[in-house]
């Protein structure tokens, strides 16, 4: 990463030597190429930072709410590796059934009656696989959760809930979760 991000630097200072010295159309290359590799670099570094502090954020409150669902007792299983899909951030068990909760790092979930952004239908298919993978390795499972524990609903989602079939989604912290489980 970083080395890929200084030769970026490297190469457009190097056009700007050579257009200094004398080799204008030398240095338009370089600067066009260097510009390229240096927009390409910065992609990448914003999508590694993005996914860093979605994985510590994660990490975050996972620990967090194991603590707490194991101290009122539901059986709280963190990064749960399921052949096929990767990870359930936690599988709960409570009242003898098993509820994936994938955790997300969004503050809004954007959704209307037409429309969904991008990011919730991945979460939203994230979780559906979750569910598929667990019941067909013979679980008897029939939700699945996305948490938003920083996450704020809008009057809508307030005032009726968000359901996506078998995935819900649950606004706030740990204790919101608890409750929503509880239901289940």
């Amino acid at each position: 990463g970083r080395i890929f991000l200084f030769s970026c630097i490297g190469l457009f200072a190097a056009s700007i030597i050579s257009t200094i010295l004398g080799f204008p159309g030398f240095g338009s290359i370089v600067a066009v190429i260097g510009i390229f590799f240096l927009s390409k670099s910065t992609y990448y570094y914003e999508n590694a930072r993005v996914r860093e502090f979605g994985k510590t954020f994660e990490n975050e409150h996972i620990g967090l709410a194991c603590d707490y669902l194991s101290n009122n007792e539901i059986e709280c299983h963190p990064n749960v590796m399921i052949n096929g899909i990767g990870d359930i951030d936690l599988l709960v068990k409570s009242n003898g059934k098993l509820i994936p909760v994938e955790v997300k790092s969004f503050r809004y979930w954007s959704s209307s009656l037409f429309s969904m952004g991008q990011r919730e239908k991945s979460a939203i298919a994230q979780a559906k696989r979750q569910i598929r993978a667990l019941h067909d390795s013979g679980h008897r499972i029939k939700r699945g959760i996305i948490w938003l524990p920083q996450g704020t609903p809008n009057f809508l989602q307030r005032f009726f809930g968000v359901r996506y079939g078998a995935v819900m989604l649950v606004f706030g912290n740990k204790k919101q979760l608890f409750k929503t489980i509880k239901k289940l």
